[in-house]
């Protein structure tokens, strides 16, 4: 496999320029936002085994007419991925982290590259907890805004969020449905309504009757994070949609300050 980093391939648009360009302009431009440009690259390297700009032969006139070919081509390639079954939980690059990659590292321009420290807080460096806990504080605020922009959006995007189907009480295990459906009453039509369910899980885990489910055999043994990767193997899509929406309408509000 060809690796990322040899001779071209991470260099931004700014040192790729010819040797027209002013030296001192050049220099001056060689911030810290190059090393940015770069780890995009590795780490869609990493999460796809691909460069985001496509082959050593076209890599370079790619990125300095911003052409992330092969970025383009899983963008467009995701929606099949997320319906396949997988065994276990491994990493899966999704809207969001795309989105992350071609908006905020890999973009042309260098000021518009965001910071290591911002970075850092972004949903591709979460652990299961923490994106568990933000899934929860959702379902919170969306019990306090009944019928808001959120809701609304969510519920637009119900039908990808289900993978197709019209409710989201079918792609459970039945193991789980019984043991959910017995201590609280769900709309599975609704979005929010998964939430809930996700919500309840976690704070009431102890309660619930989950070892001998399929739940515990998701790829993670530990709860209250195993019901994260269950339902984010179930609903591939659950989490990016819910993400981008409150990082673009709620991301002001004092509870959801410290994810963004």
């Amino acid at each position: 496999m060809e690796h990322p980093t040899t001779q071209t391939g991470t260099d931004a648009p700014t040192s790729t320029m010819n040797g027209s360009t002013n030296v001192s302009t050049l220099q001056n431009r060689m911030t810290k936002a190059v090393d940015i440009f770069a780890l995009g690259c590795i780490i869609f390297f990493v999460l796809t085994g691909k460069h985001p700009f496509g082959r050593r032969s076209e890599r370079e006139w790619n990125i300095l007419n911003n052409k992330p070919v092969a970025l383009i081509e899983e963008a467009n390639n995701q929606s099949r991925h997320n319906q396949k079954k997988r065994k276990k939980h491994f990493y899966r690059i999704d809207a969001s982290v795309l989105k992350l990659i071609c908006e905020e590292l890999i973009v042309p321009d260098p000021t518009k590259r965001i910071s290591a420290a911002q970075l850092l807080k972004q949903c591709l460096f979460w652990d299961y907890g923490l994106k568990l806990n933000f899934l929860s504080d959702v379902s919170d605020q969306l019990g306090k805004e009944p019928e808001n922009i959120v809701y609304k959006l969510l519920q637009e995007n119900a039908e990808k969020i289900f993978n197709g189907n019209p409710t989201w009480d079918t792609q459970i295990d039945d193991a789980v449905y019984q043991q959910i459906k017995s201590v609280r009453k769900y709309d599975y039509t609704r979005v929010w309504d998964v939430l809930r369910c996700i919500r309840n899980l976690k704070s009431h885990y102890r309660e619930y009757m989950l070892q001998e489910t399929k739940l515990m055999r998701c790829g993670c043994e530990k709860l209250p994070d195993a019901i994260f990767v269950y339902f984010d193997l179930e609903f591939p899509n659950l989490f990016p949609v819910v993400y981008e929406l409150v990082k673009e309408h709620w991301s002001d509000i004092p509870q959801f300050k410290k994810y963004f």
